[in-house]
């Protein structure tokens, strides 16, 4: 769990979140780093007839 808290002027949260995501975002694409997310797979079978 990553956990940033900054500060911004009353109504630029929204823009600076999305900021703040793309450059760590970057950061870790050039970094190499990736991180999983989790994935289910369902399989669905025909019940024979």
């Amino acid at each position: 769990t990553l956990r940033v808290s900054i500060k911004v002027k009353p109504m630029t949260h929204w823009g600076a979140e999305r900021e703040l995501k793309r450059r760590i975002k970057d950061t870790f694409d050039k970094k190499g780093i990736e991180i999983p997310f989790p994935r289910q797979v369902v399989y669905l079978k025909k019940e024979k007839k």
